[in-house]
């Protein structure tokens, strides 16, 4: 995967996958595709919907380019005039290869098979107000690269995915949230019951020590420092994943209400589904 942030203003992400035909394509871009599909391999990330509402808020439009075999590129737009962020309407049309797909720093035509997805028309709320100044979008790539590297990266340990940024110049490396200084290896494991199915989780019980001095996964987290957390206890709470893609990082938020939770535990929930 390739993902770039232009400081023209947009952001175009590729892929080398199987890409997507004709027909395919335009179910994928249908704001009501319809008949859903019942059946879904473990890694599908999509069970939650198509994923287009949330780009359309911040880009009014999406180029989608794909093929399945070289030299055969099939391609739609999506497009939307308003800039509210709800009640998007949007209309699908066949569109001309774009100029920035042709571009020699594009990858995309030289794959065998593939999709590039073009996001631009940045809206106005693409502009992150902080405490500072106004960071405009061609800002946040760093932003981006911080947020991928944390939700893939099972996918990015485990070489099943390479993420590159800006054409190739940079890989992108995993960031594990958890700390570094505890074994999972011998996590408990329960199974807990929703309306949807059984869910595995495991966790770890750390047991409150008065003296932290004396706390063992202290002192180790002292000497070896975790990550981007100020002490031990930052790592406490819940951790969601789905088909290895992080959802929740820590915190005592939509912690299920089957689990009973100690105030120095990690909880991990895979959910298989």
């Amino acid at each position: 995967i390739w993902f770039d942030c232009n400081p023209e203003g947009f952001i175009r992400i590729i892929d080398d996958g199987d890409g997507m035909s004709e027909s395919r394509l335009a179910q994928a871009l249908s704001p009501n595709p319809g008949k859903e599909l019942k059946s879904r391999l473990n890694n599908d990330q999509g069970v939650f919907g198509q994923g287009l509402k949330l780009p359309l808020k911040f880009f009014s439009s999406i180029s989608v380019f794909s093929k399945t075999k070289k030299n055969n590129v099939t391609s739609q737009q999506i497009a939307h005039e308003t800039n509210t962020l709800t009640n998007i309407e949007w209309e699908v049309k066949n569109i001309d290869l774009s100029d920035r797909v042709k571009s020699p720093n594009c990858k995309f035509l030289s794959l065998n098979k593939g999709t590039c997805v073009l996001l631009e028309k940045p809206t106005s709320i693409i502009y992150v107000e902080d405490q500072y100044n106004h960071r405009p979008f061609q800002r946040l790539g760093n932003l981006a690269k911080a947020h991928i590297s944390l939700i893939f990266h099972k996918y990015i340990e485990s070489k099943q995915i390479k993420i590159w940024y800006q054409n190739g110049h940079e890989e992108i490396l995993p960031t594990n949230p958890l700390p570094k200084c505890i074994s999972y290896d011998n996590l408990v494991r329960e199974k807990i019951k929703f309306e949807t199915g059984m869910v595995e989780f495991r966790s770890y019980i750390r047991h409150i020590i008065n003296n932290e001095d004396d706390d063992p996964d202290i002192n180790k987290y002292k000497n070896n420092v975790a990550g981007y957390k100020d002490k031990l206890s930052d790592f406490d709470g819940l951790y969601i994943y789905r088909a290895d893609r992080l959802i929740q990082a820590g915190g005592t938020s939509n912690i299920p209400s089957q689990i009973k939770l100690n105030e120095r535990t990690i909880i991990i929930l895979d959910y298989p589904f």
